[in-house]
């Protein structure tokens, strides 16, 4: 059995998704199988493939797609030769419309060819992607177990049937196969495997546990992992020295899950097992600002090998903040853990959100404010994110009670501050003066 997996544009150049690689290590070990994986958005260049809320408009692929309709018909080809038993999408919502179009030009070749959907945005709008004729099937949440019995099917009988966590179609009806339970125990597991995978060159992606403990309103991530689990700290040790002996160039490895900082306990634990090791590894992390570790623990990662954290502070305004679901942290607490991140030898990278609903000049100013007082404590901020409604978050769910003047989540999803854009615009020229490293504007994301 041979399973190909896409990455369609636009994501990331650099993306080396660590839930591939799980995908590869899970089927490899329990079924013999040939897994492919290939990025096609390495394949077109995109200067603004980190503007994720413009690609995911259909008019801004479509004409994306009519430049490039012969890189379309090439892929098609080269997937028609590939001639896999199972084409799997993995879709970003940003990859959304492209790999629609691309799945629609293979079943247009071939109706007989398998065609499975997965990855985040398939959780958050399952039902819209297998109501496609191009779509065979819809993975939901975590893909290891619900692939494996989407393999076998697929060798018994050549379709997709109902299954747990899989959406299909029986003629025009939706059969749902209801949410498959997550993996209890992550460290059962194999070890994730990027052999083959182009993109893994500098850094190896590291996933201290799957999903996130807090339930911020602008965010979905809830949704395609329910529920927050970690790792063991030894467990993490182990994949890490196993990454090593398999890639021994490389020695920095990146955040793999969205909040890397949610077991202090757990943390202390893998910086004890580095700390008695001599890997000659570095880290670097995304997290949350709660829970806080504390200077001793800082300075502790910092002799570990973790050099850089990206904190999602979205705001410094209290009256945001709040709106936004962020009421686990003060801003005195933010800046008190930059400051201790600083004093710990550890670089700071900061995310702000500009243009949430409700938010004023006087709220913005805030946040510029908390910048100022704390640049020489911070190492870069990416650039200002433009606020978006994200399908399945709070704000779509509950629009008028985040200040939107509608009850329809249709409309909120198209909701924009008239102001984002350039609170966004003129936060770059101010940090820029200040002397932090910051990227220009990079559209709605």
């Amino acid at each position: 059995m041979k399973v190909l997996i896409l990455l369609s544009p636009v994501v990331a150049r650099n993306l080396c998704p660590v839930g591939i690689a799980y995908l590869k290590s899970f089927l490899t070990a329990k079924r013999d199988v040939e897994f492919l994986v290939w990025n096609l958005s390495n394949e077109i260049p995109v200067p603004n493939d980190e503007a994720g809320g413009y690609w995911m408009q259909r008019d801004n692929m479509l004409q994306f797609y009519n430049q490039h309709q012969e890189k379309f018909r090439e892929w098609t080809d080269r997937i028609m030769a590939c001639d896999p038993d199972i084409i799997g999408f993995s879709v970003w919502a940003s990859a959304k419309w492209a790999s629609l179009f691309l799945a629609g030009m293979v079943k247009e070749r071939d109706k007989s060819k398998v065609i499975v959907f997965g990855g985040p945005d398939c959780s958050i709008d399952g039902e819209d992607y297998i109501r496609q004729p191009q779509v065979d099937a819809v993975v939901r949440g975590e893909g290891e177990t619900a692939l494996l019995d989407i393999l076998d099917q697929v060798r018994a009988t050549g379709k997709v049937g109902p299954l747990p966590g899989v959406l299909v179609r029986d003629g025009e009806r939706v059969i749902d196969g209801g949410w498959r339970p997550e993996i209890a125990n992550l460290d059962e597991l194999p070890f994730p495997d990027y052999s083959g995978n182009p993109n893994l060159k500098d850094e190896i992606p590291l996933a201290l546990g799957r999903g996130c403990m807090w339930r911020c309103r602008f965010c979905n991530c809830h949704v395609h992992m329910r529920r927050p689990r970690r790792r063991s700290a030894r467990g993490i040790y182990n994949e890490i020295r196993h990454q090593k002996e398999r890639f021994p160039e490389i020695s920095r490895f990146c955040h793999g899950d969205p909040n890397g900082i949610q077991d202090l306990e757990m943390l202390s634990e893998l910086c004890d097992l580095l700390l008695a090791d001599d890997l000659k590894v570095t880290f670097s992390l995304w997290s949350s600002m709660s829970p806080r570790p504390d200077l001793a623990l800082l300075k502790k990662m910092k002799r570990a090998g973790f050099g850089c954290i990206s904190f999602g502070m979205q705001t410094a305004s209290p009256r945001i903040k709040r709106a936004q679901g962020l009421a686990y942290y003060s801003v005195e607490d933010a800046e008190r853990l930059i400051r201790d991140c600083f004093n710990a030898g550890i670089e700071v990278t900061l995310n702000f959100i500009v243009g949430f609903p409700g938010e004023t000049w006087d709220d913005f100013q805030q946040t510029m404010d908390f910048i100022k007082r704390n640049k020489d404590y911070i190492h870069s901020i990416p650039f200002m994110h433009t606020f978006v409604v994200l399908h399945k978050s709070w704000v779509e769910r509950f629009p008028r009670k985040h200040g939107l003047d509608t009850d329809d989540p249709a409309t909120a999803l198209q909701w924009r501050h008239p102001e984002a854009e350039a609170m966004a615009a003129k936060a770059y020229e101010i940090i820029k003066g200040w002397g932090v490293r910051i990227e220009p504007p990079q559209g709605r994301d």
